[in-house]
């Protein structure tokens, strides 16, 4: 997924200020699957504006700055639709994190457990974020929201299966005994026939 198509697909629901994109659709609603900072998303909205695939309207206000208002050209829905019939490939997984409890052994036991534990905490941050998000529950159905709401439902059960994860790790690691109380391995045998 590219942060253009993202920042299209926003724009099509609504018109919004690139601080509004930020604030209101980045994140609190795609903020479980799709992330983009301030900077990210005002160099998007130029290159769209360049591309004709949004429009830029200059909006006065009174009491406070002017802002920018930006809206989806009938080039944009089509560059975003024709995205949308379009099979996407997910990019190959890199997560740092599952390389540093690949090779954890060589920390002080104590020190992967305090690795764990924020990796622990921090999810469950991201896990309560998730429940905060306000996805309506219109009257009559709605393929929009169910849509909305189901990918919320995937971030909900892929972090609950990340803590269950995480947890399960550090009661592993805790009830391993410590190096100095382990058995002794016995040397393996060097050379020699072997008894028949």
């Amino acid at each position: 997924m590219s942060l253009k198509h993202a920042i299209l697909g926003i724009l099509r629901s609504q018109p919004m200020s690139g601080y509004e994109l930020k604030t209101r659709s980045f994140d609190r609603t795609v903020a479980h699957f799709w992330s983009a900072d301030q900077a990210q998303i005002y160099r998007t909205l130029d290159r769209l504006r360049e591309e004709g695939l949004v429009t830029e309207d200059l909006v006065v206000q009174e009491d406070r700055p002017n802002k920018k208002v930006y809206r989806l050209t009938l080039a944009g829905e089509a560059e975003l639709l024709q995205w949308l019939a379009t099979p996407q490939q997910d990019p190959p997984l890199r997560e740092p994190f599952l390389i540093q409890i690949f090779f954890g052994d060589a920390l002080p036991r104590a020190r992967l457990l305090e690795v764990l534990r924020e990796k622990l905490e921090e999810r469950r941050q991201i896990l309560a974020g998730l429940a905060a998000i306000d996805i309506p529950q219109p009257e009559e159905p709605s393929l929009g929201l169910l849509l909305q709401g189901s990918t919320r439902e995937l971030g909900v059960a892929y972090e609950r299966a990340a803590i269950r994860w995480l947890e399960r790790l550090i009661r592993q690691i805790e009830a391993i005994p410590p190096a100095d109380r382990q058995p002794k391995r016995k040397p393996a045998a060097s050379g020699g026939r072997r008894p028949g």
